[in-house]
């Protein structure tokens, strides 16, 4: 079994090397696109990343050649085809299962040593997409809530785009926020499955103000005053009423042991 994991970074080195370093051992290739969306260059970002993404990128690839980093010539409009390239070449690599793995969440060893039996197993059952339950941090690495969305898909010939479409693994996107399962078509449902529950990913989504400022500026260009700037601009203006209603609570747990010695652990907003 052939699991490739799928990376989007684009000035991404306040976790990435993190996430390299818990999941390395347990996948067999690595496929890391480095690439402004198109907006966002019109609004004078640059192509690639400014930041340490890249050298971290080239050290992890002077380990061993299962690190394929991906600049496309074409740019992409949206998150959609932002995957594009990555899946492709995790075709033409003949994966047999690809997750999608954020540049900043990490894995433990103990939600990764199971995942081949697991998958094994889904095979066996017909599962084409795998949902994933996450610890999600905002603003801090001491406040969390949880988190449930689509991260594995299984590497069938026609297979597209798994992680930005209703069907396959998109269809759970929004359970979590209480889509009812009812309204999903029965041949979607059939072919999903939950990772493990008790397995959780820890997410980095909003943790630190470097990343907080870069993101905020990006959707506020790639949506306007939506949600997701909305939720930033409650961090810059030091606004955690808004946290605590949105569900955050005091994390309470074991931080994977790779994250006790990054620089913002010990930071604790409120």
């Amino acid at each position: 079994m052939k699991i490739v994991a799928l990376i989007t970074a684009y000035n991404e080195d306040l976790f990435l090397d993190e996430v390299l370093a818990s999941t390395y051992d347990y996948f067999d290739e690595f496929i890391i696109t480095d690439t402004a969306i198109q907006c966002m260059m019109d609004a004078g970002f640059p192509v690639s990343s400014t930041d340490r993404t890249i050298e971290i990128v080239e050290k992890w690839k002077k380990i061993a050649d299962k690190i394929h980093l991906i600049q496309p010539k074409i740019k992409p409009k949206n998150y959609t085809e932002l995957s594009v390239p990555g899946l492709e070449l995790a075709k033409e690599i003949k994966g047999d299962w690809v997750i999608h793995l954020g540049a900043d969440e990490v894995w433990t060893e103990q939600s990764l040593k199971p995942m081949r039996n697991i998958l094994s197993n889904f095979e066996k059952n017909g599962i084409l997409g795998v949902n994933v339950h996450m610890n999600y941090f905002a603003p801090d690495m001491w406040h969390c809530k949880p988190f449930y969305n689509p991260r594995i898909a299984r590497l069938t010939e026609d297979v597209c785009l798994p992680f930005n479409t209703g069907d396959v693994v998109g269809w759970k996107r929004g359970v979590w926020q209480s889509i009812e399962l009812d309204k999903v078509p029965e041949k979607v449902r059939k072919v999903n499955a939950d990772y493990p529950s008790f397995l959780k990913v820890f997410h980095y989504s909003c943790v630190g103000k470097k990343r907080i400022e870069f993101k905020k500026r990006f959707y506020e260009i790639y949506e306007g005053l939506g949600a997701g700037s909305i939720h930033l601009q409650h961090y810059m203006n030091g606004n955690w009423d808004y946290f605590k209603q949105q569900g955050y609570k005091e994390f309470t747990g074991q931080h994977p042991e790779i994250m006790k010695q990054h620089p913002l652990y010990s930071e604790k907003l409120y």
